[in-house]
Formats: C-alpha cells, sequence, structure tokens
C-alpha cells in the first residue's frame, strides 16, 4: 500500500474505534507522512477526541485546524474557538 493509502486505512480503523490508544498511535503516524491527508482530517479527528472526552489532545488538533481557515472563514473560526472555551 502508498503512504496515502495506509494513511486512509489508519484514519477509518481508528474512527471505527476512537477509545483504542494503539489505533490512535498507528494513525498519528500514518497521517503526520502524509501531511495533504492530516490536514484533511484534523478537524474530524478533534470533534471525535473531544467526543472519547481527550480534551487536550483535541484541542490542539482543533486550533491547528482552525488557524489555516481563520483568514477565510473568520466568524466560524471565532464561533469555533468560543466553543472550544466551553469544551476545556
Amino acid at each position: 500500500f502508498s503512504k496515502h493509502a495506509q494513511a486512509e486505512i489508519a484514519f477509518a480503523d481508528w474512527a471505527a474505534s476512537p477509545q483504542d490508544e494503539t489505533l490512535y498511535n498507528r494513525m498519528e503516524i500514518a497521517l503526520r507522512k502524509t501531511p495533504a491527508l492530516e490536514k484533511k482530517y484534523e478537524a474530524v479527528i478533534a470533534q471525535k477526541l473531544l467526543n472519547a472526552e481527550k480534551t487536550d489532545a483535541a484541542l490542539v488538533m482543533a486550533h491547528r485546524s482552525l488557524e489555516r481557515v481563520r483568514q477565510a472563514a473568520p466568524f466560524h473560526s471565532q464561533f469555533a474557538e468560543t466553543s472550544l472555551l466551553v469544551c476545556s
């Protein structure tokens, strides 16, 4: 499999079991090797981490994701930042 395919599989495996630390670590390593996919999934991963009550990791990813869209969607970013404050 290509790095891209491996990252997609790792994300899908973790998304099916977001509490599994081994799958999370495997996904994290695979996504670091494919920055485009890392950016693609960052917000989804942050949401799943919030749902799994892994707030610290979720906030890091969410803030990175919001930084990329801040200029294009400032009101959305501001609303999301406020929502993240409520979660933390």
